[in-house]
């Protein structure tokens, strides 16, 4: 218990740099774990936004401009990288063609694609200001998602709590929100496939 109090004054104290770690290395699960801590105050929730927010678009930058490295660009086995999945090529490929926002929100929703598609497209000298316009809104959208699951999902929590007394039937709750979020993201990606006409593509 002591360790759990130690856990959570540190969160409180510095959770502009956790929010910002979190955010460039963590991804979604941690801000969404934030999250869940500032429905009941341990963190705001405004420092999470804004910091998870800068550490995930200082990710994309990184790994977009890893991407246009000519050093990246020569090497014959990035390229192996890159069509490690014809499946996944053709998907980015295929999305890219409705403009790179596009690109980068959707591949958000399809499982395996997120990084492959920012290194493609530094891979493929997209410009510097489309790309950093693109990823600027995509990751705000994208943060204001995520921040409100993980919100709604603490205030479960605490409501199932409050209510039952039971610390089993609140993680019960939690979950099954989770699954039903991540079967959404699953039926999601299956219409974003089919639509592009890339669900039967290998």
């Amino acid at each position: 218990m002591e360790f759990l109090n130690y856990l959570l004054s540190l969160f409180a104290a510095h959770g502009a740099w956790i929010s910002f770690i979190g955010g460039f290395f963590g991804g979604e699960e941690f801000i969404i774990a934030l999250a869940f801590l500032a429905a009941k105050n341990f963190i705001p929730i405004w420092e999470i936004f804004i910091f998870s927010f800068l550490g995930i678009f200082l990710h994309d930058v990184v790994v977009y401009f890893i991407g246009r490295l000519k050093i990246v660009q020569n090497i014959q086995k990035f390229e192996k990288f890159t069509h490690v999945s014809k499946k996944y090529e053709h998907i980015i490929t295929k999305i890219d063609e409705r403009g790179t926002f596009n690109l980068l929100l959707i591949t958000k929703f399809i499982f395996g694609t997120r990084l492959l598609s920012l290194f493609y497209l530094g891979f493929k000298k997209t410009k510097i200001k489309d790309f950093l316009i693109a990823s600027f809104f995509v990751e705000l959208l994208w943060v204001i998602i995520i921040i409100s699951m993980g919100w709604i999902f603490g205030n479960s929590f605490y409501l199932v709590w409050d209510i039952f007394k039971s610390i089993p039937l609140a993680i019960a709750a939690i979950l099954l929100l989770g699954f039903a979020l991540v079967k959404l993201r699953q039926w999601i990606s299956k219409k974003v496939l089919g639509k592009e006409g890339l669900k039967n593509n290998k």
